[in-house]
């Protein structure tokens, strides 16, 4: 015999919408949580990328000769000797600088040495000779070693705007003047560009590096790096905020 009163629980309706709402919420905060680490993501990209740049400054800066036993420093050449070259340290040759090129559409920048391969002891060639020309007499080449720094988390390196959707092309040559000790900077837009056509007054100018997120910001624009113009040291290496690149 009933009494009147309702039994207390929920209807198969109540739970479903419950469970309808909760889901909802559910999704709203972990689409919030995936924005956010997305977000984190592309700024340990961004700031791996600044350190990257700016340690390639201290290595010119100090010295450490890594040149490999088995290589042999000859008049604008480097070659592998099988053992028999001079000991690190010992040859006329001297590591000015370090080489950077871009590479694998914008997802790997190649770093290698820079070699002076003319004794520093005979230069200036000519008194009045500038920097460049100091440069070019000094029979610049690379290592035959390179190392390798790929871009964070999936982004890459893209043009400044409005080209942010073609890959960057970069070559940067960060050397120290033989003769004076003083840090230069020449750029190009290409990466297949020669030391000696590199190394020009014309190649003396900014660098933007932008760093697109491939994703990672939804449709927000790029941050990245800049190297002021003929940069000497690790302060001349900028963060580019969202919007200046």
């Amino acid at each position: 015999m009933s009494n009147g009163r309702r039994q207390a629980g929920f209807t198969i309706i109540e739970t479903m919408l419950f469970l309808g709402v909760t889901g909802l919420i559910m999704s709203f905060m972990l689409v919030g949580v995936s924005t956010q680490l997305n977000h984190r993501r592309y700024q340990d990209a961004s700031t791996s990328l600044m350190t990257y740049i700016q340690n390639q400054y201290s290595l010119v800066s100090n010295v450490n000769n890594t040149r490999d036993p088995n290589e042999s420093c000859t008049t604008n050449k480097i070659e592998t000797t099988g053992g028999n070259g001079a000991a690190a340290g010992t040859s006329v040759c001297t590591i000015v600088g370090r080489l950077l090129r871009s590479a694998d559409a914008g997802k790997t920048i190649n770093a290698t040495q820079v070699v002076a391969t003319l004794d520093a002891a005979l230069l200036p060639l000519n008194p009045d000779d500038t920097d460049v020309e100091v440069l070019r007499d000094a029979q610049l080449t690379t290592s035959l070693s390179s190392e390798a720094y790929t871009t964070q988390w999936g982004t890459s390196l893209v043009n400044p705007a409005p080209d942010n959707a073609q890959p960057s092309t970069f070559s940067l040559l960060i050397v120290r003047m033989p003769t004076s000790g003083v840090i230069h900077t020449y750029v190009s837009t290409s990466e297949n560009i020669s030391l000696d056509d590199l190394v020009a007054p014309s190649s003396v100018s900014d660098l933007r590096l932008c760093l697109a997120s491939n994703g990672l910001l939804g449709a927000g624009t790029p941050s990245g790096v800049r190297i002021i113009a003929d940069a000497a040291n690790t302060s001349a290496v900028e963060r580019v905020s969202q919007g200046g690149c």
